[in-house]
């Protein structure tokens, strides 16, 4: 495997515990965007950018203070407002099928394949200055051939979610960060494998 789960997970532990504090007002802050009519679901969307953005620093070696949870420079861009119209659309067509089981249930596996193929996308969004087709590009890239490991994080980060709701509702804000660092992670991982040299037999 690519992907060394136990690694992924105690490396995301490790981010977060390292600056736990930055890290769950910062999470409060973001499920309180929740709140806010009309423009919540976009506040989360950035929210989500700068608290993955921290974490990737974090990946990298840097230091983290608070301030680093605020890098609104590096997250409030041209290509991540692109994004933002793009996740609408895309939110918006999953609820078309509302009303229908078959429509509903077709939608829904449309959008697992997507979210499998292009699950690094928020980490490239940031870390990456391309363009919004090569940034959708270099997302399906880094998850080639990896794919089914994907999933099991995938199903590994539901699972810790599920963890944080039945915890009084007060884990969530452990789960959630520790989720948002698990995509940095992975990332990292995909990122190094894919610039390695190729190296063939003589």
């Amino acid at each position: 495997m690519v992907l060394d789960l136990k690694d992924v997970y105690l490396t995301s532990w490790n981010i977060f515990k390292k600056s736990w504090w930055q890290y769950i007002i910062v999470t409060l802050i973001l499920m309180a965007c929740m709140f806010v009519p009309y423009v919540g679901s976009i506040l989360q969307f950035f929210m989500m950018l700068l608290v993955l953005n921290a974490a990737l620093k974090a990946v990298k070696g840097e230091d983290i203070s608070f301030s680093s949870f605020f890098d609104f420079k590096k997250v409030f861009t041209v290509k991540s407002i692109i994004f933002v119209v793009i996740f609408a659309v895309y939110s918006f067509i999953m609820q078309m099928g509302v009303d229908s089981v078959v429509i509903s249930l077709i939608l829904a596996v449309i959008g697992i394949a997507i979210s499998i193929i292009f699950y690094p996308i928020m980490c490239v969004i940031i870390d990456k200055d391309l363009n919004v087709k090569d940034t959708i590009l270099h997302a399906a890239t880094l998850t080639k051939g990896v794919r089914f490991e994907i999933v099991i994080v995938m199903i590994l980060n539901l699972f810790i979610g599920f963890l944080g709701v039945l915890l009084l509702i007060i884990g969530v804000f452990v789960a959630l960060p520790v989720i948002i660092a698990t995509t940095a992670v992975v990332y990292s991982v995909l990122e190094k494998k894919n610039s390695a040299p190729v190296t063939t037999a003589e």
